[in-house]
Parts: C-alpha cells; structure tokens; sequence
C-alpha cells in the first residue's frame, strides 16, 4: 500500500454500493517516420506482419490507432506532415514477438477504449488489452461541503486518509487513484491544506487536528514547504449516481490487471473492502 495511506481510516458504509465502473482498453503501438518501409522491414523482424488491410481515411493520421483496433492490428507506421502518412498496419504472429517487441524502439502508444476484444487471424495475434477501472479524482478548497453535496447526490463514504507530504512531491496523484480502486471508491475528493511541520498532530481517532494546523499556518506555500493532504473515498449506490459523478468530473483509467489476449474478470456489481 502506498505511505500516504498508512494512516487511512475505513468508514461503515450506511448501504450496499456499487464498484468502479471498468472500461476495456487496447495499447496501440505507433511510429512515425519518413522511411516508413525500413521501418516496417525492422519490425518484421521481430516477428511481426503486415496486415494488407485498407482505412477508409488513410489521410486522416487521428484515426489510425482506432483502425488499428478495428483490426486487430498491434502497431501503425506512418509519415509525419506534411507528407502523406502512408499508414501500414502490422501485428504480432506469436506472444514471444509481442514481447520482443516491448523493448524494441518506437515512437509512442496510445490506448484505446474498446467495446469488445479484436479478433484476430489466424496468423497473429491481437493489441494488449485490460481492463481498468473508472475514478473521478477531485480537488477542492471545500472538502465537508463536496462531501454533503456528493452524499445527497447518492455516495457513501468508504473511509478516509491524512497525512504529511513535501509541496514538491510528485506523481501522488495516481497513487490516490489506485488508492481508491483497492478500496472499492469511484470518487476521490482531496484537500491540500499547506502545513508547519511542528503544527502537525494527530488526535485519539487518528486523524490529523486540522484546527491545530489552521491555527499556526505558515506565511506562504513554498516548494520546500508542507503541506497536510485529507483524502475521502466515495462510492456510489446506484448507476445513475456514479453517471452523475463521471459526468462532473470525468474520470481515469486504473488498469486493474492485463492480458495477453483477452481482460481479467470484472469485480462484483457491490463491494465491501477496506484495507
């Protein structure tokens, strides 16, 4: 479990909730480059093939990933502008040359949201594909009046977290999104509330005394400063709550597990967990 949960809290749900809604993604592989047959002639020796298949929008460089979903291609070449692209589409003939190929030089990835697994040939094999699950994380000055507001609209709090963290730590918000997916949450509220080392106290239950933190706070929020984080983990208890929130806030992708070929299984419509 990540530190800044050291400290979390889990609540009693008032009544049963929904998990995460999860979405089915596909990594799509590309590379972008004037000399686009040397480039598929190295990829096919990695054991990849080229798919003799044509897009409909061959000029239109936004939709090649899509396509390549469509057909269960794993990778597109391309030209970058202002030449025509030329897109070739190709894919792995076994799991040994997609993995190969994870550590073969390439332009980028994107991942797709997919409705259902590619189906390939059989020749080769399909993009990865997981699933992951949806979170809406929220930042807020106002965490009491989010969480009434959120509690009317149909959300039950799953349990909370506090702690200290550096104003200059990086990347803590995608540990406060696979925080929520191990909770269960589909709603993640947080407040950052800038801190004095030495005003940081925790009282009987656990929790930080945030009246002793606004009491002596410093002058201003430096870099080199702290700051208190208060983290609340919600969950909806019906679909059209959870629609609400995505809605509002929109959400990320939490991968929940991969696959070679297909999706891991979804958890169950309801959760109880705490950690």
């Amino acid at each position: 479990m990540h530190a800044f949960f050291e400290h979390y809290l889990p609540a009693e749900p008032a009544a049963a909730y929904l998990a995460p809604g999860i979405s089915m993604l596909a990594e799509i592989w590309f590379d972008i480059t004037e000399d686009v047959q040397s480039a598929v002639q190295r990829w096919e020796q990695t054991g990849f093939i080229r798919l003799d298949v044509a897009s409909e929008n061959q000029q239109e460089r936004a939709t090649f990933c899509r396509h390549a979903v469509s057909i269960a291609a794993s990778l597109v070449i391309y030209r970058p502008p202002p030449s025509p692209p030329e897109p070739v589409y190709l894919a792995p003939q076994s799991m040994a040359a997609r993995r190969q190929a994870e550590l073969a030089p390439r332009y980028g990835a994107a991942t797709i949201v997919i409705d259902n697994i590619p189906a390939a040939s059989s020749a080769h094999i399909g993009p990865k594909v997981c699933q992951a699950a949806r979170v809406s994380l929220v930042q807020t000055a106002e965490l009491p009046g989010m969480l009434a507001t959120w509690q009317n609209k149909g959300f039950v709090v799953l349990g909370s977290s506090d702690l200290l963290i550096k104003n200059n730590e990086m990347g803590f918000s995608e540990g406060l999104r696979q925080a929520a997916v191990a909770a269960g949450a589909s709603l993640a509220f947080f407040q950052i509330t800038p801190a004095k080392v030495r005003a940081v106290q925790r009282k009987a239950d656990g929790r930080i005394d945030m009246d002793a933190v606004r009491a002596d706070p410093p002058v201003k929020m430096s870099p080199g400063g702290s700051s208190v984080l208060q983290l609340v983990l919600l969950a909806p208890v019906s679909l059209h709550a959870r629609e609400l929130a995505e809605a509002e806030f929109g959400s990320s992708h939490v991968p929940i597990g991969l696959g070679e070929s297909s999706p891991v299984t979804a958890p169950p419509a309801t959760l109880k967990t705490s950690w």
